[in-house]
């Protein structure tokens, strides 16, 4: 995500650390709080740069992990389904988890 702004990236990082733990125990009130809170990071950005892939490669990725961390919270454990969305729920965290590490902002 080489187009993006090494400032709007760092914002993404320290939301990013500032919900650290509780995004790694895959909390969904902690995902659902870290995807909208960089989907108005995402909305401030289109406004000051020009729409790029990335930033929008970027908006789908939260808005999957919103959708899917407020459905978590509504299934049982251990259900097929709960599973299933448990684990694009870690896939969604861990990419851009790994993507901060190799921009060198974690």
């Amino acid at each position: 995500m080489a187009s993006l702004r090494m400032e709007f990236k760092r914002k993404i990082a320290d939301l990013y650390l500032e919900n650290k733990q509780k995004m790694e125990e895959l909390d969904p009130e902690t995902l659902v709080k870290f995807a909208s809170g960089l989907l108005r990071l995402i909305e401030g950005e289109k406004q000051e740069t020009q729409p790029s892939h990335d930033l929008g490669v970027l908006e789908q990725s939260m808005k999957h992990l919103k959708d899917d961390s407020t459905r978590l919270k509504n299934l049982k454990p251990n259900a097929d389904d709960y599973n299933f969305t448990r684990s694009d729920c870690r896939n969604l965290v861990n990419s851009t988890k790994n993507w901060l590490i190799r921009e060198g902002l974690i």
